[in-house]
């Protein structure tokens, strides 16, 4: 093995050796006198009482520690000796923290460059079937031996180990060392088996990496084909604690009792009961508003608990926006007279992406997003500790949600005791009780309100706005010509369409003709199709000035988040709506945090009025209970799928 000579004082040498004898390692024993060369006339007059240790390697003797990593940093000058104890060893001495690596022109850090080949001896280690030696590493990693915290065991590996050195002429060659320290092992990593340890090995040590290789460890050797699930074993079980508690909470009145009992699906509770009782999927559609979200999980909750089984109902309920998972959470709870608790002892509770407040793991119910528990059900594939499983806002039909249907599907036959609900915002539910064998369907009615709607041509008449021929472009500049053409496409299927209500409404005679030659010529602009954030501010000033009520908040459907950020940017530069104090822009869209949606939610002070300007995320997914005008631009983005080209689309 070559080497450099770490230095020319022989002082240094021989307190090197010195801490290499304390710690119970033979010290290199001394070349022949013919492999040393004899002295020029310039070192001649120089003391040194000990050889270099490129000296003694190149004699063929035991290689140190020093040797193994000395030619990859310069020793500090102020090398503390250490104390005279029995169990020092070598790594424990203090080194500088960073290294000149003098041929190679680099500054490296001696305990990385240490790390580095101890690396490379773990990976040999661990590519070895000797059981009883990995489990000596992994004792020590869990006791927190590691580099630099005095290994005791580097002296028991065995074999030899490629390790990176340096050459005299500066090149990188592979050298062969014994006696490295021991590495600092991931526990995780060894369980695993050994072409994922190696895929992910390189990955430096985290949470994130400790809770993602344990995944791995439970899903490798599992059987997705043949899942077991033994009640007694896997199950829930009675706690008579809890059983006593949710028992005698439902022999006493809520504090919101009156309202949920106005709900139309009060109405439906009893048989909503008598089919989760006596089939194990049901699908449950209802309006918007009806009481679904919030009525059902508890009409669950308090049956078992009537039953003095309380502790044996754990309700999931999977929402498919953030949002939705926490406000309808704190909604239950509030009428269950508690709150959304982070200690882990409540009733209720919510888990989402980077935020949750899980809820007791028996006689409770979680609201959770459709990713977090499809990330549940990759160590917990049954849900063995889920009686009852709701699926809300199934009709949107994303991918999460489908994918979510068809994984519970094929466990429902190892889970007998599982109850699935599915809820979905439309009576057309059909297809869904098909795909579960013809399971029966239960319709919760909406409530009737006195809505007046009025159309494009109606808002045109009552704000005077207009559209004129070649305006509206958002882009600017001249469009291409595949463009124009495009736009002239359009032009004319719209006028196709248009054209015969416009005549019909010219027609009539002047005094009783519903609308003026203005708005009729403002209807024939193909313009008029087109996203124009005038226009809902015209609209949106409209209802606030002279429309009545004049409080209660003003709710604004757009397609996505650019219309979003064009309309409140509006908004915000009018005159009028601009006014801080008079009026409150909320936007509301999936991609904004939390804490800020939450605001929606929230009633303004007297005098001040809230506008919300959201996409259709607050069209069945929420509830905002003060909205009296909606103002719906009557355009909402979807994916699609183009077939030519095979790639998705909106």
């Amino acid at each position: 093995m070559q080497c450099q000579t770490l230095s020319s004082d022989p002082e240094r040498e021989t307190r090197i050796r010195s801490v290499l004898e304390r710690s119970g390692r033979r010290p290199p024993s001394p070349p022949p006198a013919t492999a040393r060369p004899a002295p020029s006339a310039a070192t001649a007059s120089t003391p040194s009482s000990a050889p270099s240790a490129k000296e003694e390697n190149a004699a063929g003797t035991l290689p140190t520690f020093l040797d193994v990593y000395g030619e990859d940093y310069e020793a500090d000058p102020r090398l503390t000796e250490l104390p005279d104890d029995d169990d020092k060893t070598e790594s424990e001495a203090k080194m500088g923290s960073m290294t000149d690596l003098s041929s190679a022109g680099n500054t490296l850090s001696a305990e990385k460059e240490a790390a580095t080949a101890a690396r490379v001896k773990q990976e040999e280690q661990m590519d070895t079937d000797d059981v009883k030696l990995k489990q000596e590493i992994a004792e020590d990693a869990t006791r927190g031996e590691g580099i630099g915290n005095g290994l005791k065991k580097s002296e028991s590996f065995t074999g030899s180990v490629k390790c990176e050195s340096l050459t005299a002429d500066g090149s990188r060659e592979r050298e062969v060392a014994d006696d490295l320290p021991a590495p600092e092992v991931d526990d995780v990593v060894s369980k695993l088996d050994p072409s994922l340890a190696d895929k992910y090995r390189h990955l430096a040590d985290s949470r994130f990496k400790q809770e993602f290789l344990a995944n791995l460890i439970g899903n490798q050797d599992r059987d997705w084909d043949n899942l077991s699930y033994d009640p007694q074993r896997d199950g829930l079980q009675r706690v008579s604690a809890i059983d006593a508690e949710l028992l005698e909470q439902s022999g006493r009145p809520g504090p919101l009792d009156e309202f949920r009992h106005s709900l139309p699906a009060h109405q439906q509770r009893a048989h909503i009961l008598e089919l989760v009782r006596h089939h194990q999927v049901v699908v449950i559609s209802g309006e918007t508003g009806c009481g679904k979200t919030t009525q059902v999980v508890q009409y669950l909750l308090e049956e078992a608990a009537a039953a003095g089984r309380g502790s044996l109902c754990h309700v999931v309920c999977t929402q498919p926006r953030r949002i939705s998972a926490v406000t309808v959470a704190e909604r239950v709870a509030r009428e269950r007279g508690a709150t959304v608790s982070s200690t882990g002892d409540g009733q209720v509770g919510y888990a989402i992406r980077l935020d949750h407040r899980q809820p007791r793991p028996q006689g409770s119910v979680l609201f959770c997003t459709t990713g977090v528990l499809l990330q549940r059900m990759q160590t917990e594939p049954t849900l063995a500790r889920v009686s009852h499983l709701v699926i809300d806002e199934v009709h949107e039909r994303d991918t999460l949600s489908d994918f979510l249907v068809t994984i519970v599907k094929g466990i429902l036959p190892t889970r007998p005791d599982l109850k699935l609900i599915l809820m979905s915002a439309t009576i057309n539910s059909a297809e869904f009780s098909a795909y579960f064998n013809n399971c029966p369907m239960a319709h919760i009615p909406g409530r009737a309100f006195p809505v007046e709607a009025f159309y494009l041509e109606d808002v045109l008449q009552m704000t005077g706005f207009q559209f004129f021929p070649g305006g509206g472009s958002q882009g600017g500049g001249r469009p291409r010509w595949s463009q124009r053409q495009e736009n002239a496409e359009r032009a004319a299927e719209f006028r196709q369409l248009i054209d015969p209500y416009v005549s019909q409404l010219a027609s009539a005679p002047p005094a009783v003709r519903p609308y003026s030659d203005q708005v009729l010529r403002s209807l024939s602009v193909p313009e008029s199709e087109q996203f124009d954030p005038d226009l809902f501010v015209a609209t949106v000033r409209h209802v606030c000035l002279r429309e009545q009520p004049q409080e209660g908040a003003v709710l604004v459907f757009l397609s996505g988040w650019d219309e979003i950020g064009k309309v409140h940017k509006a908004i915000k530069e009018d005159p009028v709506l601009g006014d801080g104090s008079r009026y409150l822009i909320l936007p509301l869209h999936s991609m904004m945090p939390t804490i800020e949606q939450r605001e929606v939610f929230e009633r303004p002070p007297p005098g001040q009025r809230k506008i919300i300007i959201a996409t259709n995320i607050a069209e069945t997914s929420i509830t905002i209970d003060d909205v009296v005008f909606v103002v719906d631009g009557g355009k909402v983005k979807m994916k699609n799928v183009d077939k030519n080209r095979n790639v998705g689309c909106m």
